[in-house]
């Protein structure tokens, strides 16, 4: 509602029209008043705006949600549902994960039409690395050929390392990304960000799928049994983040993955 209110009070004077938001600011404020302060909101924009609109709310990060017990869950589902047509949202994140729900009702969630976000194009990759920092920081083209050879031009891979990227030269002082910067922010995320999460998902792979993957690294083309491929189909962690893909019933290690696999158990063996 806090949004809501910012975005529509630059266009609008929004203080004398009965928001509970306006007065219940530092005191409670549950899923209740914010259906009769939306409900404000739509009979205030059909006047100023147009008779017939939606509310878009754009939401990132939604993988915070999952946190959320599964009562506000419920009160988000009765919003959503109540004001369907009029409500509407953009959200992004990492994962939904669907599983452990214990309510009658379904989760808010499944009203969602799950789009996924494929690699970019180079073109668009390379925007993503340069244009941010444009007039402020630039990069030796090598230092982005390794970027996209790493991330295989995946957009959430590309930023993780880029603002690491551009953290070591603003603390060093210099305005260009050379390729030894990105080389060994990229080994330090191997061992350190990277590793938790990956450590947690090999960890809980059977020995037989681990083999099969090891094996993936050492002749680059492993056929999988079906009982593996149904193992990492179902993979939750597999399933958002697409570390191992099989193509025509052979595994596929992204390349991080394939990095860090190689850093963590075998290069030191």
């Amino acid at each position: 509602m806090q949004a809501l209110v910012i975005k529509i009070s630059a266009q609008w004077d929004l203080q004398e029209k009965g928001l509970i938001y306006n007065r219940n600011k530092e005191q409670s404020y549950d899923d209740l008043d914010f259906e009769r302060d939306v409900e404000t909101l739509l009979r205030f924009l059909e006047k100023q705006y147009a008779k017939h609109l939606t509310l878009i709310i754009c939401l990132d990060e939604i993988d915070a949600t999952l946190a959320f017990p599964p009562e506000i869950h419920q009160r988000l589902r009765s919003i959503f549902q109540n004001y369907q047509g009029k409500i509407r949202m953009l959200a992004a994140g990492i994962s939904i994960k669907k599983g452990n729900w214990a309510l009658p009702t379904s989760p808010w969630y499944n009203f969602f039409e799950i789009i996924e976000i494929p690699p970019l194009d180079r073109e668009h990759a390379v925007a993503l690395i340069t244009k941010p920092v444009k007039g402020f920081y630039s990069y030796e083209k090598q230092a982005i050929d390794f970027i996209l050879e790493k991330t295989e031009n995946k957009p959430y891979y590309i930023q993780s390392i880029c603002k690491k990227v551009i953290n070591k030269i603003l603390n060093e002082k210099r305005s260009k990304v050379a390729l030894a910067d990105v080389k060994s922010i990229y080994r330090n995320m191997l061992i350190l960000d990277f590793n938790q999460e990956f450590e947690i998902f090999w960890e809980h792979l059977s020995v037989d799928l681990q083999k099969a993957i090891a094996n993936t690294l050492e002749v680059k083309k492993t056929k999988i049994s079906k009982k593996n491929e149904i193992a990492l189909r179902e993979n939750l962690y597999n399933q958002h983040h697409k570390v191992i893909t099989i193509q025509d019933g052979y595994l596929k290690l992204n390349t991080i993955f394939s990095d860090w696999l190689e850093n963590q158990y075998f290069v030191r063996a």
